[in-house]
C-alpha cells in the first residue's frame, strides 16, 4: 500500500480520456449487457472498438461508485483505487501459485512459504509493472493476467479422471473472464499445455501432473479450452469482422513497418528489450525509443534471433528436476506471443510485461527455494545474508516503483518524462503540447504540436489538437486548413468530423457544417455533439421538424441533458405548441442546478407561456 501510496491520484493520461473519462458509454450500469454485443461501448471515438465486455463493466461500475461518494463520476481515486486492487490480488493468487508448485516439486523441507513470497513479492513491488497499476487504461492487461492466473491455479486441482469437478468449471469460467477482459488470456491452453509436459516426471497418483501418455485421453481435458477460445474468436468475428489469419498478414499501423519480415524481425529484438528490462528495470518510459528492423538479416536481429533460439534450446534440454524453470521462461515467451504477432500502433509497452512477469516470478520463486536448500538454510550466517539480500532487492524494487508512480502524477509530467529521454517521441510532444493547452499556453502547445505533426504527418489527431489552439487564437483560417488537411487523411474518422462541423458552424458556414454533420450521423448515429449541433443549426435555418427529430434523437440518449430540453421547449413555443413547451420547460427547472445560466431564461419563458 506504501509504494502505490502516491499513485491514487494521478490524473488520466492518454486513452484514458477517449476510453473512460469521455465515455458517455459507461455513465449507466444499465449498459453493461450492451457490453457484450457492442465493441464499439470501448471508447468516446466509435472507430475505437474493441470487444473487452468486462474491462468496461468495471469502469461502469467505477463511474456508478464515484458518482455516488464523491458526486463526480470521473473522481479518478477509485479508478485507482480498482487498479490497484486488481494488482494485489493478482499478487496474493501468484504467491499460492508458486507455493503449489513448488510443493509438487517435492520441494517441502526447505522454507517454500518463505520463497513465494519473495517471488510474488518481487511482482507485487516490480517497477515494470506501475504503468499497469497506475495507469488507468492498462488495466485490462491486469484483469486479463489475474482470470488467467486463477484459471490455472484452479486447473493444478483438477483430479484425474474427474474432468467436470467444480476445479474445472471454475477454471473454464475464469478463462472465459480473461478473454472478455483482453485478448492476452487466449495463452492459457499453451500454458496449461506447457504446464502438463514439464510436469511428467511428478509422481502424484492424484493429480493431472502424473505422466500422461494417453492423448486421447488427454484431448477431453483440453477440449472444453479450445472450444471457449474458438467461441470467443468467432464472436470477434461476428462483432468486429474480425479474421485472425487477414490480421497476421496484413499491413501494420506503424509508419514503418512495411512488411511481415520486418515486424517480426523487430519483435524480436523487442524480446531481448524485455527480459533486459524486467532483470534491470531501471529506464522506465511510457513511451519507448526504439528503432525499426528491416529484416531479418540485420545484425541486431540475428543476435536477438540467436539468443532467444539459445535460452529456449537450454531451457528445453534442462533436467527434469528443473522443471519450474521450463514453466516459467515458457510462461513467459508464451504471454507475449499476442501482442508480438500480431500488427500494434505501438512496437513495445511496459504493460504488456504484466502476464510474462508471472513466469518470471516462477523462476524467481524456484530460484530462491533451490538457493536455500544449497545455502543450507540453517547456518545463521546465511542466513542473514539471504535475508538481507531479498530484503535489499524488495527495499530497492518498491522506493523505484514509488519513483516510477510520481511520473504519472500529470500529464505534463508524463509527457516532459518521455521527452528527457526521447526528444522526438511523437506521443509526448503531441500530448504535451496538449497539456499545455488545457493550461491556456497556447504558444508552447502550438510549438509542441507542430512538432508532433511534422513528426507524424500521416496522422490526423495532430492536425486537430493544431485546429484547436489556432481558433483559441482566432485564427480560425489556419484552424480549418488543419482539419481539412486531417479530413483528406481520414475521410471518415468521426474526430475529425465532429470538429470540422463545429469550427464551420462557428464560422458561419451553416450549409458546409450541415452537409459535415450529416455524414458524421450516418456513420455514428449516437453521436451527442453532432445531433446538439444539428438541431441548433435547423433552428436557424427554421426547420423545425428536422431540429425536434434531433432534440428527441439527443434526449433519447441523454433524458436530462438541460440543452436539450431547452431546445425541446423553443422548438414547440415556435412551432405554437404551447403545452408541449411548457411540458419540456418544467421537465428543464426540475434537473437544472442552481447555476445554471439558462435557469432564468427557462423561468421567463415559462411564465410568458402560462395562463395569466
Amino acid at each position: 500500500m506504501l509504494v502505490y501510496s502516491n499513485s491514487f491520484t494521478a490524473s488520466w493520461h492518454y486513452d484514458d480520456f477517449h476510453h473512460i473519462r469521455d465515455n458517455s458509454k459507461i455513465r449507466k450500469i444499465s449498459n453493461i449487457p450492451s457490453y457484450f454485443i457492442d465493441p464499439g461501448a470501448f471508447s468516446h471515438y466509435p472507430s475505437s472498438r474493441m470487444y473487452r465486455p468486462l474491462l468496461m463493466a468495471s469502469h461502469a461500475v467505477n463511474y456508478s461508485l464515484s458518482l455516488h461518494f464523491y458526486e463526480d463520476g470521473t473522481n479518478i481515486v477509485l479508478y485507482h483505487v480498482t487498479n490497484f486492487l486488481f494488482h494485489v490480488m493478482t499478487t496474493i493468487l501468484l504467491f499460492f501459485t508458486a507455493l503449489h508448485l513448488m510443493g509438487e516439486v517435492k520441494a517441502r523441507g526447505t522454507p517454500i512459504i518463505l520463497a513465494a513470497a519473495f517471488g510474488s513479492l518481487v511482482f507485487g513491488l516490480h517497477p515494470v509493472n506501475s504503468e499497469t497499476v497506475v495507469y488507468i487504461s492498462s488495466r485490462s492487461s491486469s484483469m486479463a493476467t489475474l482470470f488467467t492466473l486463477a484459471s490455472f491455479y484452479s486447473y493444478l486441482h483438477i483430479e484425474k479422471n474427474k474432468y467436470w469437478s467444480f476445479p474445472t468449471l471454475l477454471s473454464l469460467l475464469f478463462f472465459a473472464s480473461g478473454l472478455l477482459s483482453k485478448e492476452i488470456a487466449i495463452v492459457l491452453p499453451l500454458l496449461i499445455l506447457v504446464y502438463d509436459r514439464t510436469s511428467y516426471h511428478i509422481k502424484r497418483s492424484d493429480s493431472l501432473a502424473t505422466p500422461k501418455t494417453d492423448w486421447v485421453q488427454q484431448s477431453f481435458l483440453y477440449f472444453p479450452y479450445l472450444l471457449i477460445a474458438s467461441a470467443y474468436m468467432f464472436i470477434r468475428y461476428i462483432f468486429l469482422n474480425e479474421n485472425l489469419l487477414n490480421s497476421l498478414v496484413s499491413q501494420t499501423f506503424h509508419p514503418d513497418i512495411h512488411n511481415t519480415s520486418s515486424h517480426l524481425a523487430t519483435q524480436l529484438r523487442v524480446w531481448v528489450f524485455y527480459i533486459k528490462e524486467w532483470f534491470f528495470p531501471f529506464n522506465l518510459s511510457i513511451d519507448h525509443s526504439f528503432s525499426v528492423s528491416n529484416s531479418f538479416f540485420e545484425p541486431t536481429a540475428i543476435l536477438a534471433a540467436m539468443g532467444i533460439a539459445t535460452v529456449i534450446t537450454i531451457t528445453l534440454y534442462l533436467s527434469p528436476k528443473y522443471s519450474l524453470i521450463k514453466l516459467g521462461i515458457f510462461w513467459f515467451f508464451i504471454s507475449l506471443l499476442p501482442t508480438s504477432i500480431f500488427k500494434l500502433f505501438i512496437i513495445l509497452n511496459d504493460h504488456r510485461l504484466y502476464l510474462p512477469g508471472i513466469g518470471a516470478a516462477i523462476v524467481i520463486s524456484f530460484g530462491a527455494t533451490s538457493l536455500l536448500k544449497r545455502a543450507k538454510w540453517k547456518n545463521h550466517y546465511t542466513n542473514q545474508i539471504i535475508t538481507a539480500v531479498g530484503l535489499s532487492i524488495l527495499v530497492l524494487f518498491g522506493i523505484t516503483t514509488h519513483l516510477n508512480n510520481d511520473v504519472y502524477a500529470t500529464e505534463k509530467t508524463l509527457w516532459t518524462h518521455v521527452i528527457e529521454k526521447n526528444p522526438d517521441s511523437y506521443r509526448a510532444n503531441l500530448n504535451l503540447g496538449l497539456a499545455a493547452w488545457r493550461e491556456w499556453q497556447l504558444t508552447r502547445s502550438l510549438e509542441l504540436l507542430e512538432k508532433a505533426r511534422d513528426l507524424g504527418p500521416q496522422y490526423p489527431f495532430a492536425y486537430v489538437s493544431l485546429a484547436a489552439v489556432y481558433h483559441d487564437l482566432g485564427r480560425d483560417d489556419f484552424a480549418l486548413t488543419q482539419l481539412r488537411t486531417a479530413q483528406s487523411l481520414s475521410p471518415e474518422d468521426v474526430n475529425v468530423l465532429g470538429n470540422l462541423g463545429r469550427l464551420l458552424k462557428i464560422m458561419g458556414k451553416q450549409s458546409e457544417a450541415l452537409a459535415v454533420y450529416r455524414q458524421l450521423i450516418y456513420l455514428d448515429p449516437g453521436h451527442l455533439e453532432a445531433l446538439n449541433d444539428l438541431s441548433e443549426i435547423y433552428l436557424i435555418k427554421g426547420n423545425l421538424n428536422e431540429a425536434l427529430q434531433h432534440i428527441e434523437t439527443l434526449l433519447s440518449l441523454e433524458p436530462f441533458s438541460t440543452k436539450a430540453l431547452l431546445k425541446l421547449a423553443t422548438v414547440h413555443k415556435t412551432a405554437g405548441r404551447e403545452k408541449a413547451a411548457i411540458d419540456a420547460l418544467r421537465r428543464f427547472i426540475a434537473i437544472a442546478d442552481n447555476t445554471d445560466p439558462n435557469l432564468k431564461k427557462a423561468h421567463m419563458m415559462l411564465e410568458s407561456l402560462l395562463p395569466k
